[in-house]
């Protein structure tokens, strides 16, 4: 059964230049973006519908499905020195109606089967309460929570 949100969210405006670096940021894609991005476009999932660097307010979000008003974002390394800016970032996002979903670039490169199963299992598409295992750092579905922050 579709977990498909009746409601439309209010569109937040972005300024011109934020719509500028989003179509910037659309030619730079990091590898793990990349990756990910490989397998969303053109309705690859599960004939999801994700844009890539969309806008919202002041913010660009890595991958946006508007069907479920879900936003999903590969993490570098420079996110885990700012983690609370990035709470901040979420929780306001939340309020606005949206779901986030973050995952490692680490994970996108190395395990982009989990990766997918966990969007597709975040939009209703698939009944698997788990990612497929994580076998190239040796880490187990045991440590999903810590992998996939769902917010």
């Amino acid at each position: 059964m579709r977990a498909k949100m009746k409601s439309k969210l209010y569109r937040v405006p972005s300024s011109p230049r934020i719509k500028h670096q989003a179509k910037n940021l659309r030619k730079e894609m990091t590898p793990a973006e990349q990756k990910l991005w490989q397998h969303l476009r053109n309705r690859r999932l599960f004939k999801l519908k994700f844009r890539g660097q969309h806008p919202v307010g002041r913010f660009i979000l890595d991958f946006y499905c508007h069907e479920y008003f879900l936003i999903v974002e590969v993490d570098g390394g420079i996110h885990e020195l700012q983690t609370e800016r990035d709470q901040l970032r979420t929780e306001w996002l939340q309020q606005q109606g949206y779901k986030v979903i973050r995952f490692k670039n680490e994970d996108a490169i190395f395990n982009i089967e989990g990766v997918l199963t966990e969007i597709a299992r975040v939009c209703g598409r698939i009944d698997s309460p788990h990612p497929q295992p994580f076998s190239q750092k040796g880490e187990g579905v045991q440590n999903r929570n810590k992998l996939f922050k769902v917010h």
